[in-house]
């Protein structure tokens, strides 16, 4: 963990993986503005895929029980991309690429975030595939 609480979980560049930092900043942006909530960009850098179907879960969860009037969230990001301080090591997709092949790889996560929005949530049967 390069950043952070001691044992915190941590994404592939070491930045602590935080969900109620989400809501403490939506709060504090309601609070101050009182207008609808955009979030433009909400992503992990998880190579292996191991940590982003959780952070889904939990950052939506966050947007959820918020009772805030959230209008907008945009996953960061559908593929995996040239971030400008990192490159192409930070896969940030729900798709990966293989930037040398261009091959496409729809990530498990990428399934969990597609049966989030037809189901306009989660149920207990995605739960028990994704989370567990």
């Amino acid at each position: 963990n390069t950043t952070g609480r001691p044992g915190a979980p941590v994404n592939d560049l070491g930045w602590e993986i935080y969900p109620d930092g989400l809501g403490i900043l939506m709060r504090h942006r309601h609070k101050r503005f009182s207008a609808p909530i955009w979030i433009t960009e909400n992503g992990v850098a998880d190579r292996a895929d191991k940590l982003r179907c959780r952070f889904l879960y939990d950052h939506l969860k966050q947007i959820s029980d918020s009772n805030l009037p959230v209008e907008r969230y945009y996953h960061w990001s559908l593929m995996d991309n040239f971030e400008w301080a990192e490159g192409e090591t930070a896969a940030f997709g729900l798709i990966g690429c293989d930037f040398k092949t261009q091959e496409r790889v729809v990530r498990r996560s990428a399934l969990f975030y597609k049966e989030i929005i037809a189901n306009h949530g989660v149920t207990q049967s995605m739960i028990e595939r994704y989370l567990k």
